[in-house]
């Protein structure tokens, strides 16, 4: 029975020596394995704050373009402003320079039919009709 129970004991050791080296190489590859996933962890991580930071950037560049267009904006309107006034003053002085041709066109036709008439003349008849209407 002592050998039996030598041999029993025997095996049991050989048995749980193997089930402690099974788990202790199984606990050794899963620390490995927690370590890789650690480190793929840690560098994710990495890259999310790098990326956090260039958008931030991002964010500050975009924030300087936007107050750049409202500068220009109004810029614009400013010289919307000015050439609208220019055009306006162009219109009066197109409207006066108008009238004053106009004007001047009268007195040419007027001194064009006093010549033809010949009114400068008084010695001569004046016949009027036959050159203003072009009938007698």
């Amino acid at each position: 029975i002592k050998d039996e129970a030598y041999e029993a004991r025997s095996g049991l050791e050989s048995l749980l020596i193997d089930t402690f080296t099974l788990l202790k190489s199984q606990t050794a590859s899963s620390s490995l394995y927690i370590h890789e996933i650690r480190n793929t962890l840690t560098a994710i991580n990495n890259r999310m704050d790098s990326l956090e930071s260039k958008i931030g950037g991002f964010e500050d560049q975009i924030g300087g373009i936007e107050d750049q267009i409202q500068e220009l904006k109004g810029s614009v309107d400013q010289t919307h402003t000015q050439l609208n006034e220019k055009v306006e003053t162009s219109n009066t002085l197109s409207a006066t320079i108008k009238s004053r041709l106009q004007a001047w066109m009268s007195e040419v036709r007027l001194i064009s039919l006093f010549k033809m008439a010949d009114m400068n003349n008084p010695i001569q008849p004046m016949e009027l009709g036959l050159l203003l209407t072009g009938s007698s």
